[in-house]
């Protein structure tokens, strides 16, 4: 797995994974990154699966855990770009009722800009 963060809107964080997101031995570096960007003040994160090449259960650790170190610290995480793979998994490990999913990073900075600065 390779991944970049990069920021929109001087405060929504994407994440671009690329590869495979199947180990738990990948975990340290992009929470790591995570952990950063929310000690930078940063709360809204997107992650950008169109370069996923394969997800299993260790990589949906991962993806569970980015989401829980953003909605503790009072924000969010949306997945973006998703595979017909990825779709599946979520839906047979029944996560699409947690993640907020989205055909493309931008209809997901969207709705973070909507939910978010309509407050």
């Amino acid at each position: 797995m390779q991944y970049t963060s990069k920021i929109y809107n001087n405060d929504i964080v994407v994440f671009t994974i690329n590869g495979l997101l199947n180990s738990r031995y990948q975990l340290t570096p992009i929470i790591d990154e995570l952990e950063n960007w929310i000690s930078d003040g940063n709360r809204q994160f997107i992650i950008d699966c169109a370069a996923i090449e394969l997800i299993n259960s260790g990589g949906l650790s991962i993806l569970l855990t980015m989401l829980t170190k953003a909605r503790n610290a009072g924000g969010d995480l949306y997945l973006a770009n998703i595979s017909s793979q990825v779709s599946k998994l979520l839906i047979i490990t029944k996560l699409y009722a947690i993640f907020a999913v989205f055909d493309t990073v931008e209809e997901a900075i969207e709705e973070i800009k909507q939910t978010t600065y309509s407050k």
